[in-house]
């Protein structure tokens, strides 16, 4: 082959790859939306669906506008959109109500930087994994019902917590919630309980649907008449 023909492709190529920003592909652990979004092409898919998802419901296809408005948002909802990936949003510091129920969640992360949060719904995803929530201090509605739960420990911390709903989990063990005492309504049903006792010191607790365990009504630690064993009477 003729060298100066040789040269020549090497040449082309090196132009052409030249042209692609070197900012371009996003590096790793950057997960600001403004970034993501204007990168779309070079992140995982499941993350460009949630970008996308943001853009539909921000009404937007501009990705600077769409931050914009996502940044001033005090409440989120993104109920059965077929969402896996939270990184999108891990930045949004004005952010009070978060409803992501009837996805198809697993890592919960991001969520780690969303402290400000007072209510977060999660029903109906792949969780099983809690500990991202840990600090979540000011939560005080907290939904994690028909997930893959079987710890609750990084739940002990959350003292503000008024309304848990940790319905249809493999749950066990309640002792990690002993600590709660503003928790007024816990939904415990169909998991795998055994001993309500870590509840008999929740002063404020005045609903526990506690059907579907194995426990009874004599297990009640509140009044009987606040504890509902039977699922044709579930509170909702």
């Amino acid at each position: 082959m003729n060298k100066k023909f040789t040269l020549g492709i090497i040449v082309s190529l090196l132009l052409q790859f030249s042209l692609i920003p070197a900012s371009a592909k996003p590096p790793k652990n950057v997960n600001n939306f403004l970034y993501l979004c204007q990168n779309k092409k070079f992140i995982p898919k499941s993350t460009q669906h949630t970008i996308n998802v943001l853009l539909t419901e921000l009404r937007t296809s501009n990705c600077t506008l769409a931050s914009l408005r996502l940044h001033g948002l005090t409440s989120l909802g993104l109920t059965d959109k077929k969402i896996i990936d939270l990184k999108p949003i891990n930045n949004l510091p004005k952010l009070r109500i978060l409803i992501l129920d009837k996805n198809q969640i697993e890592d919960l992360t991001p969520l780690s930087t969303l402290t400000g949060l007072g209510s977060l719904t999660l029903n109906n995803n792949r969780i099983s994994n809690l500990k991202p929530l840990a600090n979540s201090n000011q939560l005080s509605n907290l939904a994690l019902g028909n997930n893959k739960i079987t710890d609750v420990t990084a739940l002990a911390n959350l003292t503000e917590l008024n309304s848990l709903n940790i319905s249809n989990n493999q749950i066990v063990n309640l002792r990690p919630l002993a600590r709660l005492t503003k928790l007024e309504v816990i939904f415990i049903a169909n998991n795998q309980i055994v001993d309500l006792k870590p509840l008999a010191n929740l002063d404020k607790l005045a609903r526990i649907e506690a059907f579907g365990n194995q426990v009874t009504e004599k297990d009640c630690p509140i009044p009987r008449e606040y504890c509902n064993f039977d699922p044709k009477n579930q509170w909702r």
